[in-house]
């Protein structure tokens, strides 16, 4: 799942390019592959939060003991963070605004369908 191409990672696996190229057409693969992916990103994710306490306390020793230059940096990264998350969450909440949308939108037209 590292490799940038398939005969990278056919070569890595051990096996045949061709043979990882009909694996790749199988569902069953492309669900494990989808699968092992999503368990790779949540352990990324995983470590990133637990760095992320060790974060906030080096912003904060920054901010309350840090020299002005740093407390600055600090200041600038903080409140670059607050807004990234802000955005994140006005995202989130368009995405999911649009998502009900669009499923109103499709049950109106099989209702639609279904009447005609």
């Amino acid at each position: 799942m590292t490799c940038r191409t398939i005969t990278a990672a056919a070569d890595e696996a051990a096996v045949h390019r061709k043979t990882l190229q009909r694996w790749m057409r199988q569902e069953a693969f492309q669900a494990a592959l989808v699968a092992a992916q999503a368990e790779i990103f949540a352990e990324s994710e995983r470590r990133v939060l637990q760095l992320s306490a060790k974060a906030d306390e080096a912003l904060s020793d920054a901010l309350e003991h840090g020299t002005m230059a740093e407390r600055i940096r600090a200041a600038i990264a903080v409140k670059t963070l607050v807004q990234d998350i802000h955005e994140f969450n006005v995202m989130t909440m368009l995405t999911n605004i649009l998502e009900r949308e669009r499923q109103r939108a499709l049950s109106y037209e099989r209702q639609e369908t279904e009447d005609s």
